[in-house]
């Protein structure tokens, strides 16, 4: 004979279950509605700890050629951008990026989608001592 799983003990405990749930339906919504309200109550006694803070003077820049430009070109113009942005006051440190971008380095940050010709694309991460 072939069974399928539904004679069980496992599956005998289920079924009890769903039954009683199904039986009191409208204890059961109660009770799901009770837990959800009791589990936002909670959420705002979690500590700021656990989102810190993100207060890193950090800015961004994104430099985009038209489509088709060498990606040398690129390169000389990002470390142009580099070279003035690192002549500034208060920058600690520049990096940058060319052909793609940085990649998901901080939790903040949206990294693009990958792009068939991105030669034309640049991208910087400056961080200074102060906004």
């Amino acid at each position: 004979m072939i069974s399928f799983g539904y004679s069980g003990r496992v599956y005998r405990w289920y079924q009890k279950i769903l039954a009683a749930v199904l039986h009191a339906r409208v204890l059961t919504i109660i009770s799901l509605v009770v837990i959800t309200v009791v589990c936002f109550a909670g959420f705002a006694s979690v500590k700021q700890e656990f989102f810190p803070y993100s207060n890193t003077p950090l800015f961004y820049i994104n430099y985009q050629l038209p489509e088709g430009t060498d990606i040398r070109t690129t390169a000389k113009d990002m470390a142009e951008i580099d070279k003035r942005i690192r002549a500034k006051a208060g920058i600690i440190s520049v990096a940058g990026f060319v052909g793609r971008d940085a990649g998901r380095y901080i939790l903040t940050y949206n990294p693009e989608q990958p792009n068939t010709s991105a030669e034309n694309q640049g991208n910087g991460a400056q961080r200074s001592d102060d906004f």
